[in-house]
C-alpha cells in the first residue's frame, strides 16, 4: 500500500509540475519584462544626478545579490525542474498546520 501511495504522489507531482510550469510561465516572464521596461524608464527620464544614480544601482545590485539567487536572474522562472520542486514542498507541507 505505501508504495501505490508513493506512485500515486509521483504522479500527481509529474502533473502538477507540467500544470505549472505551462500555467504560470507566460504570467512570470511578462510580469519580468514588465519590471524591466518600467526601471529602464525609471533610470532613463527619472532626472537622476549622477550620485542619485550611482545609489539607484547599488541598491538594485544589493536586492540581486542578498534577496534575490543570481542564478535565476535570467532563468525561467517555471522551468519543470523548478515546478516539481515547488510542487513537492506544496504536497509535503499543505496539511502541516492541522497536524502541528
Amino acid at each position: 500500500q505505501l508504495g501505490v501511495v508513493g506512485c500515486l504522489t509521483l504522479l500527481v507531482a509529474l502533473a502538477g509540475a507540467k500544470a505549472f510550469a505551462t500555467l504560470e510561465r507566460d504570467a512570470a516572464m511578462a510580469s519580468r519584462e514588465h519590471y524591466a521596461r518600467n526601471l529602464a524608464g525609471l533610470l532613463s527620464q527619472g532626472n537622476f544626478t549622477d550620485k542619485q544614480h550611482s545609489v539607484v544601482q547599488q541598491i538594485l545590485s544589493h536586492h540581486s545579490e542578498h534577496w534575490c539567487m543570481p542564478h535565476m536572474a535570467n532563468e525561467d522562472p517555471w522551468s519543470f525542474e523548478a515546478s516539481f520542486y515547488f510542487t513537492i514542498v506544496l504536497i509535503s507541507t499543505v496539511g502541516y498546520g492541522d497536524i502541528a
